[in-house]
């Protein structure tokens, strides 16, 4: 309670909300949501909406990285292929990673 009168005297602004975690009110302080009990900034749904949209973009990013490797990979085995069942093989591997890849670069534009 002292952290929060405080937090009120630095200019924090109290909000009706509560956290989650301890039932504490919750102030605004710098354009974060803190806990005065738990001493700790508390994620609104807005702010769990961009962490999560972050996360996903880096996972596609890492996923989209992964398929350019491998199409490379697929690449040189392509090149080296010997046989009509070898170069259809990689031919067919590197369409799919292909439409993988055409897939994660939409999913990142849109």
């Amino acid at each position: 309670e002292r952290r929060a009168a405080d937090w009120l005297k630095r200019g924090g602004r109290m909000l009706s909300s509560t956290c989650p975690n301890c039932g504490s009110p919750l102030f605004e302080i710098g354009g974060e949501v803190w806990c005065p009990r738990c001493n700790q900034p508390v994620l609104t749904a807005e702010n769990k909406r961009l962490v999560l949209e972050i996360e996903s973009l880096n996972v596609l990013q890492r996923v989209e990285e992964t398929l350019i490797t491998r199409i490379g990979q697929v690449e040189t085995e392509l090149r080296r292929a010997k046989s009509l069942r070898g170069v259809r093989a990689s031919a067919h591997t590197l369409y799919l990673l292909l439409s993988c890849l055409e897939s994660v670069r939409k999913i990142k534009g849109g």
